[in-house]
């Protein structure tokens, strides 16, 4: 994972927190946007972002892509603590 996508994700919660919707998507996007393209992507980071874009959602009122996050935050913490 890289580097910018960490760093995009701490941003974009603390925009978040802060009432900067816009811009904390635009981080959460550019993240997403990184995950993406890594394919060993790690589970645990995917669940991370797939979370911080829930909560972005909610706080903008589209529940329904909220709760499609969360799902996938969800599926993604399973398969990270299933046994291998």
């Amino acid at each position: 994972m890289s580097k910018l996508s960490v760093t995009a994700d701490r941003q974009s919660l603390c925009q978040t927190g802060l009432g900067r919707l816009e811009q904390a998507e635009e981080y959460l996007m550019q993240a997403n946007w990184t995950v993406l393209k890594t394919p060993d992507c790690s589970n645990a980071i995917k669940s991370k972002l797939y979370r911080n874009l829930g909560l972005l959602y909610a706080a903008k009122g589209e529940y329904d892509e909220a709760l499609r996050q969360i799902a996938d935050d969800v599926s993604c913490v399973v398969h990270f603590h299933s046994p291998r």
